[in-house]
């Protein structure tokens, strides 16, 4: 997808993405960050302030790990796991890919002003 196409050919060539394949790539995610957590967790040892905030607060661990899995796939990839998987991409409300500051946002905030998920063109 070329900058030089007018803000019509994009929106003719994307389509927004919407219920099952969204639903789906976020279940990937999960998934995967409870297998990873999992997997840290089995295979590694964890110094003393992780095994304390483990004990007290497994939701805290999971969401630190959300964050780190988030900003790791999207600055790296552009996309998470479960949005390669189900073929979705993020463009901005000028249907450009997002840029640089725009995906460290998308790591905090699912949904941020004027980003939707798009399916990837066939």
């Amino acid at each position: 997808m070329s900058n030089n196409l007018s803000y019509e050919d994009k929106f003719l060539e994307n389509t927004e993405a919407k219920g099952f394949r969204v639903i789906l790539s976020g279940i990937i995610d999960a998934a995967f960050l409870f297998a990873l957590i999992i997997f840290i967790v089995r295979h590694f040892v964890m110094f003393s302030l992780w095994d304390k905030i483990a004990e007290n607060s497994p939701a805290l661990i999971f969401l630190i790990n959300f964050f780190i899995y988030r900003l790791c796939f999207l600055l790296l990839f552009k996309k998470t796991l479960g949005m390669i998987f189900c073929k979705l991409k993020y463009l901005n409300r000028e249907l450009n890919k997002l840029p640089f500051l725009q995906r460290i946002l998308m790591t905090f905030f699912i949904n941020t002003n004027g980003v939707k998920v798009f399916k990837n063109k066939p």
